[in-house]
């Protein structure tokens, strides 16, 4: 039996089809790549979200704690930082949400990884606490550094 080989295509396959909100995000914190689930969960915002600044899903007083979050991130060592948020909304009620933020491996490219999970819905019923992420959220957050 062979060792598997992994060129990254099958993360960025899981990424493309998974039923969470990954994000991609440049230096800036302009989203570079959303995954099926986020353009759905944004979908009032258009059907592009390539090239929009992070924070303009979020509404203004949960700015603050993501840019927090993003600090945490940048840190030597980096850290992961998971922080609640509210999303942006037009009719100034936004939803809850939970991001974790994470820094990428180093690339002109792209900068960090943000994993989205609504808070309006339940955990999946595989046991996972209220408030947990599913152990495919936390796979993910973990290998989005394969996706750039």
């Amino acid at each position: 039996m062979s060792a598997p080989t992994d060129d990254g295509a099958t993360f960025r396959a899981f990424f493309d089809v998974a039923p969470i909100p990954f994000f991609v995000l440049d230096r800036e914190r302009r989203i570079r790549r959303a995954n099926a689930a986020a353009l759905r969960t944004f979908a009032a915002f258009g059907p592009e979200l390539g090239g929009r600044p992070f924070s303009s899903l979020l509404s203004g007083p949960s700015q603050a704690r993501v840019d927090d979050a993003f600090r945490s991130a940048s840190r030597e060592p980096p850290l992961s930082d998971s922080v609640t948020a509210e999303s942006a909304s037009a009719a100034g009620k936004g939803w809850p949400m939970e991001l974790t933020i994470v820094r990428l491996p180093s690339r002109k490219e792209a900068e960090f990884g943000a994993v989205l999970r609504d808070l309006r819905v339940a955990p999946s019923p595989a046991g996972a606490e209220k408030g947990a992420y599913t152990l495919a959220e936390l796979l993910m957050a973990n290998r989005l550094r394969e996706l750039v």
